[in-house]
């Protein structure tokens, strides 16, 4: 039987945390694309992978042949709720899913 495939954008964070225990109970294989890869490679169902979310790069290839891909990415929501904070959340969240040359057009 074929592991399932879970990639999680931006899962270091502590809803990462919690996805990552759950789908690992499950036996899945996960991926955690991350700004701050602690090691390229880990275990046959598991590693982290360095993506900055507004870049192509090597973490592409970790979609392929993923059944689930969770965007996390973003910045953080505890945080004061002014209309700067509001953009930068909102930003962060778009960024991470759309290139910067896409929403030019």
């Amino acid at each position: 039987m074929k592991t399932r495939r879970v990639v999680l954008a931006g899962g270091s964070g502590f809803l990462g945390n919690i996805l990552y225990d759950h789908f690992r109970a499950q036996g899945c294989e996960i991926v955690v694309l991350t700004r701050s890869a602690r090691v390229q490679s880990g275990t046959e169902h598991h590693h982290e992978c360095f993506w900055d979310g507004r870049t192509l790069g090597k973490w592409t290839r970790e979609l392929d042949g993923a059944e689930v891909l969770i965007n996390l990415a973003g910045r953080s929501v505890d945080a004061r709720y002014h209309a700067r904070n509001r953009r930068l959340m909102m930003d962060s969240r778009i960024d991470s899913i759309i290139s910067r040359r896409w929403r030019a057009w």
